[in-house]
C-alpha cells in the first residue's frame, strides 16, 4: 500500500514535466531528413516553472531523501552502539555473579580447572551471552512497546547460571 501511495505521489510531483515542452517535426528540404525537436511551451518558459518547480523538484527527490537517509543511519548506529554497551554491562554483571557464586564451592572450581575443560567453559559462556542478548532484546522491546511503564524490565544484578 505504501509503495502504491509513493508511486502516485511521485507521478503527481513529476506531472508538470509532461507540459514543459512539445515535440515538433522539422524537415530539412535539401536532404529530405525529418528531425524531432523539443520546443518549450509557454508553461515551460514561465519563470515560476523554471525557478520554483525545478528547485522544489530537486529538493523533493534529491536533498530530502539524502538528509533522511543520513538521519536514519545515525539513529541506527546510535541504537546499535547503545545496545552493545548494554550488552557489555549485562555481561560484566553476569561474570561478577559467576565469580561470587563460585566462591563457596572452591573445590568444584579447582576440579574444573584441574581437568582443564576449556570447551565446556566456552560453551557455558556462549550460552550465557545468548541469554544476555535475548534478555536485552526482550527488555528493549518491552520498553519500546510500553514506554510509560519502564518497570517492565527491572535491572537484575545476577543472571541464573545453569
Amino acid at each position: 500500500m505504501i509503495v502504491v501511495v509513493m508511486c502516485l505521489a511521485a507521478a503527481c510531483a513529476t506531472l508538470p514535466e509532461f507540459f514543459e515542452c512539445r515535440v515538433q517535426l522539422q524537415t530539412n528540404p535539401s536532404t529530405n531528413a525529418t528531425q524531432l525537436n523539443c520546443v518549450l511551451t509557454s508553461f515551460g518558459r514561465s519563470s515560476g516553472y523554471s525557478l520554483g518547480y525545478k528547485y522544489a523538484n530537486q529538493a523533493l527527490f534529491t536533498f530530502i531523501p539524502l538528509v533522511l537517509l543520513a538521519v536514519f543511519n545515525a539513529l541506527l548506529i546510535h541504537a546499535v552502539l547503545t545496545a552493545a554497551r548494554r550488552r557489555q554491562v549485562m555481561a560484566k554483571t553476569g561474570s561478577q555473579c559467576i565469580t561470587s557464586r563460585s566462591a563457596p564451592s572452591a573445590a568444584a572450581a579447582a576440579a574444573v580447572s584441574a581437568v582443564g575443560d576449556a570447551s565446556g567453559s566456552h560453551e557455558r559462556q556462549r550460552r550465557g551471552q545468548q541469554r544476555i542478548t535475548v534478555v536485552s532484546l526482550l527488555c528493549d522491546t518491552a520498553l519500546h512497546i510500553n514506554a510509560r511503564r519502564p518497570s517492565l524490565c527491572p535491572s537484575v544484578p545476577c543472571l541464573p547460571i545453569t
